[in-house]
C-alpha cells in the first residue's frame, strides 16, 4: 500500500488498509514513493498485489487508486467488478488480517535502479523537474547515484509550494524544463508527473520532446515503457 503525496492520500491509504485488514488480509504500508516503486515493491516483497493512492498526472485536489494484482493492472471491467461489490455490500470481512510497515523500499528501489544501469559509458549533465511531486523523494538522490550531474527543479516535496503544470506529456508543460537544460548547457532534461509514471524529455536542442509512460506488467520484472514523440521549435 504506497501513496503520492497528495494532501488526502494519508487518510484514503489508511481506509483501505483497513479494509483489506477487515477482509481478513495482510496490509504492508511502504508509505510515500513513486508508483514505479510501488510496482517494484509488487516484484520483490512477498504480496500478492500492490495499491498506489495516486492523482496521477492530474491537479492535487484529485485523488484515485492504481492497482495490481499478480503482478497485472486492475482495470476496466475488473474495477466495475469491485465497484458493484462494494455497492451491493457483498464484500466479506473476516478474521485474522494484519498490518505492518515497510519504510526501506525507496533505499532499495534507489539501489536496484543503480546496480542495473551502471557503470554508465559516460558522465553527463540533466536537468530533471519533479514539479514537487513524490520523485522528489528519490528522483536526485538516484541519478546522482548513477553517476549523472544534476541540475534539479522544483525538488522540494509538497503540494503547498510553486510547481510546473503536473502532466509533462503536454509539450507547453515542459517550458520551465526548455529554459533550464539551454541555461545549464544540459544534454537531457527530464519532467516527472504528480506520482513518477510518466515523463517528458528534451534533448540538449531543447526542440525535441519525448513523452514515456510506465505500467506493471506480468511478463516483465520492470515497468514496460511506451512513447510518442512530439515536436516543437519553442524553447
Amino acid at each position: 500500500m504506497g501513496r503520492d503525496n497528495r494532501p488526502s492520500g494519508s487518510a484514503l491509504a489508511q481506509g483501505v488498509r483497513e479494509g483489506i485488514v477487515a477482509a481478513g488480509g495482510t496490509a504492508v504500508d511502504v508509505g510515500e514513493l513513486p508508483t514505479p516503486a510501488l510496482y517494484f515493491a509488487t516484484k520483490t516483497l512477498p504480496v500478492d498485489g500492490g495499491i498506489q493512492v495516486t492523482g496521477s498526472h492530474n491537479p492535487p485536489e484529485f485523488n484515485g487508486f492504481k492497482m495490481v494484482l499478480a503482478h497485472d493492472a486492475v482495470f476496466g471491467d475488473d474495477i466495475q467488478v469491485l465497484y458493484k461489490l462494494i455497492d451491493d455490500g457483498k464484500l466479506a470481512t473476516k478474521p485474522g488480517g494484519s498490518s505492518s510497515t515497510h519504510r526501506d523500499l525507496l533505499s532499495a528501489y534507489k539501489d536496484a535502479i543503480v546496480k542495473r544501469n551502471t557503470p554508465l559509458a559516460r558522465r553527463f549533465k540533466v536537468v530533471v523537474d519533479c514539479g514537487n511531486g513524490v520523485t522528489s523523494l528519490v528522483a536526485v538522490e538516484t541519478l546522482r547515484a548513477l553517476g549523472v550531474e544534476v541540475v534539479a527543479l522544483f525538488a522540494e516535496i509538497g503540494w503547498h509550494v510553486p510547481a510546473s503544470p503536473s502532466d509533462p506529456t503536454v509539450i507547453e508543460n515542459l517550458h520551465d524544463l526548455q529554459v533550464a537544460v539551454k541555461k545549464e548547457k544540459a544534454e537531457l532534461g527530464i519532467a516527472f508527473d504528480g506520482d513518477g509514471d510518466r515523463i517528458g524529455a528534451v534533448d540538449e536542442r531543447v526542440s525535441r520532446c519525448w513523452a514515456i509512460s510506465c505500467s506493471c506488467s506480468s511478463d516483465a520484472t520492470w515497468c514496460t515503457a511506451w512513447g510518442r514523440v512530439n515536436r516543437s521549435s519553442s524553447t
